[in-house]
């Protein structure tokens, strides 16, 4: 029997980019399908009957605070670091087939890197 494909999924941490990816994952019904962890939205992703992951992320709040500001601080070597590092780990822990973001400036760089 061959095994389902696995997808993990990055949102960003806003209610709307949740709610798109989960609208997004109910087209992949015959794969393992894994969210991002959040403190606000699991329930969300939990009810839609996925599973999660730990990874960390940029501050959404932050990030929606300095962009009406027009401010790119929140893009820092450190927090991209970080970021990406933990996008690495579990794409090579996870191993998945398939990885989404919404809103991930650092996804890109973590999957070519895996």
């Amino acid at each position: 029997m061959m095994q389902k494909k696995r997808i993990l999924i990055f949102p960003f941490n806003l209610m709307s980019h949740y709610l798109r990816c989960i609208t997004l994952a109910k087209r992949y019904s015959n794969c393992d399908i894994l969210f991002a962890s959040s403190g606000s939205y699991n329930s969300f992703v939990f009810e839609a009957g996925y599973q999660i992951f730990e990874t960390e992320t940029f501050d959404a709040e932050l990030v929606m605070k300095q962009a009406a500001e027009f401010s790119f601080a929140w893009l820092n070597k450190t927090d991209i670091e970080k970021v990406f590092l933990s996008q690495v780990k579990v794409i090579q822990d996870l191993k998945p087939d398939l990885v989404i973001g919404d809103t991930s400036p650092t996804l890109k760089m973590a999957a070519e890197k895996t």
